[in-house]
């Protein structure tokens, strides 16, 4: 199934703040992130995790998905409590019951051993978490056969 990646789509909307912002300086403070996270950015030195898109999309007053989806433009709100985590084990639970698949090596094969157990236990948990990375989400999405946003879609917003 051939569709954009997470990664891809965060770049197109991060040129879209630049294209608007018209300087890295203004850029990182519409966003709330410093201006070499930014840069960084900008130049794929990194990607943001989740827990960056989830304190951008509450600075900006966005669902933190949109930030992923390949929809134009971002429709704003009032948010402000977003918590990507939340949204992620709830999804995947829900995938998991949809595949019957029950046991851990069950999930880890259903996601074509993507993360490890541990990673996996750690996304799961819900305390002291870890979220996947936007490379490890779109290979998870991709294992699962949903779009990479849906994984982090929560109803309660639309």
């Amino acid at each position: 199934m051939e569709r954009d990646s997470a990664v891809k789509i965060f770049f197109e909307h991060l040129e879209g703040f630049l294209y608007e912002c018209e300087t890295y300086k203004k850029t990182a403070e519409r966003l709330g992130v410093s201006e070499s996270c930014v840069k960084s950015w900008r130049t794929n030195k990194r990607t943001p995790n989740i827990r960056s898109l989830d304190k951008i999309a509450n600075h900006i007053g966005c669902v933190t998905y949109q930030l992923i989806r390949n929809h134009y433009p971002i429709e704003y709100g009032n948010y402000r409590h977003n918590d990507s985590h939340i949204a992620l084990r709830k999804n995947l639970e829900t995938l998991f019951i949809k595949h019957q698949c029950f046991s851990m090596p069950q999930k880890l094969s259903l996601l074509h051993n993507q993360v490890s157990d541990l990673m996996l236990i750690s996304y799961l948990r819900t305390k002291n978490n870890r979220l996947p990375s936007l490379e490890n989400l779109d290979a998870m999405a991709q294992a699962l056969g949903v779009k990479t946003y849906k994984l982090l879609f929560w109803e309660g917003y639309e």
